[in-house]
Order: structure tokens, then C-alpha cells, then sequence
């Protein structure tokens, strides 16, 4: 009787669970139906938790191989890329190393080349100094020479101003041609007389003697060319006779006798 009574609570209190639920009792039938079904799932589920469970090792297994096999390729990639960045910074240092060296050559050069050009200007500097202080030399000497060329040339002008009064005074002398016969002797001017004793025609030269019967003097002509003037003077007298022969034949000769200026 208790379990009929236990029974009839358990059943009153399914019921009552049921409406809360809105479940009615024709509908337990595929409740039953829904919780096998349920169970089984629930079952299977166990099944696959089981298998799951008895596959954990292998599991485990599977994921240390695939850390040791993640471990030895992250660490072969280090070292590959340890590998590639070393050979990257050895080219990298290789070419800085050329281009430095390029540069360091580029910079001697430039350097020696500065030097050769300080050497270059030095020598220069001192080659113009050697010519300034040789100018210098050249225009004191010329200065100097200058001078004594100002001095001969005012001493030429004193001499040319002589000269141009001599030849002021020759400008004024008279002139007196002549014809001579060979062996005669020929009054040129009071005082002045010409005798010719032999004449060249073909080299133009003669041989006579000029006599100044006033002085008793009588000047030699030996050998005398034509064209060749002969000065001579009285004793009183600066200024001189000029006498030319202007043509010799084989007769005689042919030429002028300039008197003196105050003549």
C-alpha cells in the first residue's frame, strides 16, 4: 500500500509537473519517444567523449610531433634567415668597403692633385717675383739709361743747333764752278788756285794741288775721287772752302768751289 500510495503521489506530481509544463497526458507517449531518443544521442555523444578520450594521447602525440616539427622549421628558418641576413650584411659590407675605398682613392687624388696645384702656384708666385724684381731692375737700368740718352740727346740738340748754324751759314756760300784743262792752272777765287796733272776716267779720280798764293801754301791732291769734297782754310779765317769735282775726263775736270760764309 505505501508503494501504491508512493506510486500515486509520483503520478500526481508528474501530472501536475506536466500542466505546468502544458503537457498533457496523451502527449507523454511521445515524450518517452523524444527522451529515447534524446538518451541515445546523449549515448552516442558518450560514445564519441569516450573515443575522444581514448584518442587524447594519440592526440597529444600528434600535437608534440607537430610542435617538435614547428620547433625544427621555426628554428631552420632562423637559422636560414640568420644565414641570408650575414651574407646580406657582408655584401653590404663589401660594397661599402669599395665604395669607401673609391672614395678614400677619389679623395687622394684630389688631394695629391691639391698639392701639385699649391707646388704649382708656389713656383709661380716665385717665377713673378724673379720677373717683378728683374722689371724692376730692367726699369731702373732704363731709367738710368734714360737718362744718359736725355743727356746725349740735349747734348745732340747743342750740337745739331751748332750744326743747323753751320748749315745756316753753308746755306749762304757762294758757289763758283769751274772747267779745268789738264796741266793748266785755273784761278777758282782771289786767292785760290787749281792745277790738275792727271786724271782716271774710268775709275773717276784725279791727282793736282791747290795753292793759296797769298799764304804760300800749297795743298796736295792725291788720288782724289769725284764727288769726294775737300775743305780747306785760310789762316784768318774758321770757316773753310769747300772744293768738288764733280766729273774728270781725259782732258780735265768739271766741278764747284764753295767760298767761305763771310765770303
Amino acid at each position: 500500500m505505501v508503494l501504491v500510495f508512493a506510486g500515486i503521489g509520483a503520478g500526481a506530481y508528474m501530472y501536475l509537473g506536466l500542466r505546468n509544463y502544458h503537457v498533457t497526458p496523451a502527449q507523454v507517449p511521445e515524450l518517452l519517444g523524444s527522451v529515447t531518443t534524446q538518451g541515445g544521442r546523449i549515448e552516442a555523444a558518450e560514445g564519441r567523449l569516450r573515443d575522444l578520450a581514448a584518442n587524447w594521447d594519440g592526440l597529444k602525440g600528434h600535437l608534440a610531433e607537430l610542435d617538435r616539427k614547428v620547433d625544427s622549421s621555426l628554428r631552420q628558418s632562423r637559422n636560414q634567415t640568420r644565414v641570408m641576413v650575414g651574407q646580406a650584411v657582408g655584401h653590404l659590407q663589401a660594397e661599402l668597403d669599395q665604395r669607401t675605398q673609391a672614395l678614400d682613392a677619389r679623395l687622394n687624388n684630389v688631394e695629391s692633385t691639391q698639392k701639385e696645384d699649391r707646388a704649382q702656384f708656389a713656383q709661380l708666385n716665385d717665377q713673378l717675383r724673379d720677373q717683378v724684381a728683374g722689371l724692376r731692375e730692367q726699369l731702373t737700368a732704363a731709367q738710368e739709361s734714360t737718362g744718359r740718352d736725355l743727356a746725349d740727346v740735349q747734348q745732340q740738340v747743342s750740337n745739331n743747333q751748332g750744326n743747323l748754324q753751320t748749315l745756316a751759314q753753308n746755306l749762304h756760300r757762294e758757289k763758283m764752278t769751274f772747267e779745268i784743262v789738264k796741266n793748266t792752272t785755273t784761278e777758282l777765287a782771289p786767292g785760290v788756285a787749281l792745277t790738275i796733272l792727271k786724271t782716271d776716267v774710268s775709275h773717276q779720280r784725279l791727282r793736282g794741288y791747290i795753292f793759296l798764293p797769298n799764304e804760300g801754301k800749297t795743298l796736295w791732291l792725291n788720288n782724289l775721287s769725284a764727288k769726294e769734297a775737300v775743305d780747306f782754310y785760310e789762316q784768318q779765317s774758321s770757316h773753310p772752302y769747300s772744293l768738288v769735282v764733280t766729273t774728270v775726263s781725259s782732258n780735265g775736270v768739271v766741278g764747284y768751289l764753295l767760298l767761305p760764309a763771310k765770303a
